[in-house]
């Protein structure tokens, strides 16, 4: 679909609540502190929201599933190029590059596939896509 629809805004909204809802999530279920909410939920809502413009264009009307297979690859893809360059530019001493970047990505996927699923079916409801 066109990036210039209306419904693509409504629908990054729709995703922008996803990343803080899958911030929000993952900080309650693994107790981080106070001091890294910022930018977990930054983190989380940039690679929602960028994972959700690509799967727009990529989509083609097909089908609620397809569209929300689409926002969780490339919002996990978006997530991991990300995750691998804070890694690189900030390393951990203290940790194995691959064991924490598997942490990473299965609190990801734990925290954030339910949001998606949810807010997807709900975009895919009111916008009528």
């Amino acid at each position: 679909m066109k990036l210039t629809d209306k419904r693509l805004w409504w629908f990054e909204g729709i995703m922008l609540i996803c990343g803080i809802l899958s911030s929000y999530l993952y900080a309650l279920n693994f107790g981080i502190c106070i001091s890294q909410i910022p930018s977990i939920v930054v983190f989380y809502t940039l690679s929602c929201l960028l994972g959700s413009i690509i799967a727009w264009k990529v989509y083609k009307n097909n089908g609620v599933w397809k569209l929300l297979c689409y926002v969780f690859l490339f919002s996990t893809i978006i997530y991991c190029t990300i995750d691998m360059i804070l890694r690189v530019v900030y390393p951990n001493p203290y940790g194995n590059l691959f064991m924490l970047f598997a942490n990473g990505l299965f609190y990801w996927c734990l925290c954030s596939i339910f949001p998606i699923i949810i807010l997807v079916f709900g975009a895919k409801r009111i916008l009528r896509l």
